[in-house]
């Protein structure tokens, strides 16, 4: 797991800076995928950054119940909460 992180990590870091002109002048590279990688992994990255996002959501929207709101603002964000936490189940979030 904490080795998933640190590769995550470093693949969020890496494209977070975009590339140097002298880096991309390097000319051409060689570019291969692994078998059983590119699109899997692709879909786990997405599927992780959505659990950080309703992970994020839940947390905002429980902030905002704590605030005691009233009335149908409550009743909206209850409902809201128990989407999120449908959604988290159904994408197999942790």
């Amino acid at each position: 797991m904490r080795m998933l992180f640190v590769a995550v990590s470093a693949i969020f870091l890496a494209s977070a800076f975009p590339q140097t002109a002298a880096h991309s002048q390097q000319g051409p590279s060689i570019q291969f995928q692994l078998p059983g990688g590119g699109q899997q992994q692709q879909e786990q990255r997405h599927d992780e950054r959505r659990c950080e996002d309703l992970d994020h959501q839940e947390r905002e929207t429980r902030e905002r119940l704590d605030r005691n709101p009233s009335g149908e603002e409550r009743e909206r964000l209850e409902h809201q909460l128990h989407d999120i936490r449908h959604e988290k189940e159904d994408q197999g979030c942790h």
